[in-house]
């Protein structure tokens, strides 16, 4: 068979787009100026250039630019919507997460229960889909804070943003999203879907890796504080040397998407679906999650029955990129706590494998990785 790599985690991290890193080279040339020595041009049209991509990202969401502060990925910028908000608080003291929120929600939101918050988990149905009758049953005058994610980086559930924001802002509630795997499948709209705050990822949209940003409401970032200290940079949110070279390939990346997103999102839809039906008709595999219809784009999560993922993934490890959950978590060894807040039980979730498919895989790449999974569990149930 042929050894032909594929790489089937694209919500793990995705390939550049060739204008990002095209439009980011100059910033790591002639162009390295920091942006914020506003004593001479160099450093001026630095600083402008970031300016031009927090416009793009800005209209990526429909976001004012101001609204726009830029982090290290979205793992910063849920740390950032988190501890900047919920500071002392003399009133309010509950925050609502949903219970699959991805390990950088949840790890804040587990530290602000220590200095006395009261955290609670919203429940899901076994799709993976907010259970929106009791999380309206959570609501009221003591909720301060509450955050959702857009899109399950694990199972592909995309929750009903809109309606949990509106519900949340009926009780006074600030409504955050986690939304770095929501790009490469939904459209984003802050006014439409109500809010306050959202965090993006530029490496799980087809731009850089050490990038992302967190839209900030101009009407409350006058509440957030910041975490980081020591230059007062980005309305003295977010302090540090801002690296021009990302946040250009990252705008290029969100203008790219914007402008080719039906094409984009159709590719990713038939790469997904053809993977889908060639694996099912010569593997046993059963669906996790929401149907096809009704989830993440690229997602697929797949269990693998009588077969321990781990084995399977071991065996394919020089030939397929695919994993047992989050790229984010990998090392710890302890069920997914997604997999487990919908229900599955051990066994099942001990045989679950997450692919996920993007832009620039063909079908014959398809083809050969359906061979060698095939293979690999044959491989297995002839040692058992």
């Amino acid at each position: 068979m042929k050894n032909e790599f594929i790489y089937l985690d694209y919500q793990a991290s995705t390939p550049i787009f060739p204008s990002s890193l095209q439009k980011m080279q100059p910033y790591l040339t002639e162009s390295f100026a920091n942006p914020h020595s506003s004593q001479h041009i160099a450093g001026l049209n630095s600083f402008k250039s970031i300016e031009k991509a927090k416009v793009k990202i800005a209209q990526f969401i429909n976001a004012d630019p101001n609204e726009i502060i830029f982090t290290s990925g979205a793992t910063e910028a849920n740390n950032l919507a988190l501890f900047g908000m919920c500071h002392e608080n003399p009133i309010r003291k509950r925050i609502l997460i949903s219970s699959i929120e991805h390990k950088c929600v949840m790890a804040p939101a587990h530290h602000l229960s220590k200095l006395g918050y009261e955290v609670i988990h919203i429940p899901v149905t076994p799709d993976g889909i907010i259970d929106t009758k009791k999380f309206e049953s959570l609501l009221d005058d003591n909720v301060f804070f509450v955050s959702i994610m857009a899109v399950n980086n694990e199972i592909g559930s995309i929750q009903p943003i809109e309606e949990c924001a509106s519900l949340a802002k009926s009780v006074g509630a600030f409504f955050h999203t986690d939304a770095a795997q929501a790009p490469m499948c939904l459209e984003l709209d802050v006014h439409k879907m109500n809010l306050d705050l959202i965090s993006l990822s530029s490496h799980k949209m087809c731009g850089p890796k050490g990038i992302g940003a967190l839209f900030i409401s101009n009407e409350i970032q006058n509440q957030i504080r910041p975490i980081i200290l020591g230059g007062e940079q980005q309305n003295g949110i977010r302090s540090g040397t801002l690296p021009t070279h990302l946040c250009v390939g990252f705008g290029e990346a969100a203008s790219y998407l914007q402008t080719n997103r039906k094409a984009i999102f159709d590719e990713i839809r038939d790469r997904r679906n053809y993977f889908y039906n060639q694996l099912n008709k010569v593997a046993d595999i059963k669906l996790i999650g929401p149907n096809l219809n009704n989830r993440h784009l690229g997602n697929l999560n797949l269990a693998f029955p009588q077969i321990d993922a781990e084995e399977l993934l071991l065996i394919l490890q020089t030939e397929i990129a695919a994993s047992t959950g989050s790229a984010c978590t990998s090392g710890i060894m302890e069920p997914s706590h997604v997999l487990t807040a919908i229900g599955i039980d051990t066994n099942t979730v001990d045989s679950c494998i997450r692919f996920s498919f993007g832009i620039g895989q063909t079908n014959k790449q398809l083809d050969l990785a359906v061979a060698k999974i095939n293979n690999a569990i044959c491989q297995i149930k002839n040692r058992q």
